[in-house]
């Protein structure tokens, strides 16, 4: 698993199905496994979503996303993870 804090989830899936389609790798850390397994047997997956406040600023919205991303890869520690 590789777990990615973003804020254009659309764009992110975007340029993965892009990737999945093109034959090319999404991100480096996965290189070896996507071209000896194929993009095709790898997923996007969306694991929880965030809504920006009406006040809140990017900086601050970034951050938050970043502590969500913390929390997840505390829940998925015993996984194997790139």
């Amino acid at each position: 698993m590789l777990i990615k804090a973003e804020i254009d989830l659309r764009g992110s899936r975007n340029r993965f199905e892009f990737s999945q389609k093109a034959g090319s790798c999404i991100d480096m850390k996965l290189q070896n496994d996507w071209n000896k397994y194929g993009g095709e047997h790898f997923v996007f997956e969306v694991l929880e979503e965030l809504e920006m406040g009406e006040t809140q600023t990017l900086k601050e919205f970034e951050a938050d996303i970043d502590v969500l991303k913390e929390i997840w890869l505390e829940k998925l520690s015993d996984k194997d993870l790139y």
